[in-house]
């Protein structure tokens, strides 16, 4: 049973004034659960009403770093380092409107290893946040449970969501969740049958723009072709789906990623006015 089936059979409670069931489908942690899980070095990132009552985007990454994905492991390094953290710190620098962003990054193969604690906010991360000794840990570079690290996304997401719906809904706050996987989407873990938990649960989201998901394809030669990761991306109901091949030179990758980011990113900034 996977946690959203599990949480499902939880009495919900008040998430938000006035709906008495919880948008997104987990039982939120309490704010002790809350500072063991996700906080920081310094504990959970407070919620700054002033700064973040309009809209508050949890983004989420999760990173393969299984042995079909280590020749890759510098483009994954770099396209977070000089792209995706400046791009989101841009985004939260924004004096255009009020805006929220906590970040969080899990590095994935046979096990799930967060590599930074807790969901911070843009300005917590650094130039040199992730490095190649993040990727040496044991429990990576072996197989691909692909299948289990979206489902850890997806949980985590909904969990924070729905915390932090409970706390700035009397603020008026929308909560947006944002899903990236990075991977060249072959499964190998040997539980196919999980595919269906992510199907089930991103096939009933009540605002599909609201919870955006984004599966980014690294053509590595070891995954699966383009047509099937696709295909792939498709039939677990994610809305887009990125490709970078294998023949791209890295600065057209980084144009092409920093493009996408982009379209990515702006949506987070349109959404707030």
């Amino acid at each position: 049973m996977s946690g959203y089936e599990r949480d499902q059979k939880r009495p919900a409670g008040d998430i938000s004034k006035g709906h008495a069931h919880n948008p997104f489908g987990y039982q939120p942690p309490t704010a002790a659960e809350f500072t063991v899980m996700y906080g920081g070095q310094e504990g959970p990132t407070p919620f700054n009403r002033r700064k973040e009552g309009v809209c508050l985007h949890l983004v989420q990454f999760e990173l393969d770093a299984s042995g079909s994905m280590k020749d890759e492991i510098p483009n994954l390094i770099d396209s977070m380092n000089t792209i995706a953290i400046p791009a989101f710190q841009g985004v939260s620098n924004s004096t255009t409107a009020r805006n929220g962003l906590r970040i969080g990054c899990d590095l994935f193969s046979e096990t799930i290893i967060p590599a930074w604690k807790g969901m911070l906010v843009p300005n917590k991360l650094s130039p040199q946040q992730l490095c190649v000794h993040n990727f040496q840990r044991s429990g990576l570079n072996g197989n691909t449970n692909l299948y289990q690290a979206i489902l850890h996304g997806i949980e985590q997401l909904g969990k924070l969501a729905a915390y932090y719906q409970r706390i700035t809904s009397e603020q008026g706050t929308n909560v947006w969740p944002r899903l990236l996987v990075f991977t060249d989407g072959a499964d190998t873990s040997g539980h196919p049958e999980l595919a269906e938990d992510i199907i089930k649960y991103l096939s009933g989201r009540q605002d599909p723009g609201a919870y955006q998901t984004v599966l980014v394809y690294f053509e590595t030669g070891y995954g699966l072709s383009k047509d099937k990761f696709e295909a792939l991306s498709k039939r677990l109901r994610f809305q887009r789906y990125w490709y970078f091949g294998n023949d791209q030179p890295i600065e057209e990758r980084r144009r092409t990623f920093r493009h996408e980011l982009r379209l990515f990113s702006s949506r987070t900034t349109a959404s707030n006015k």
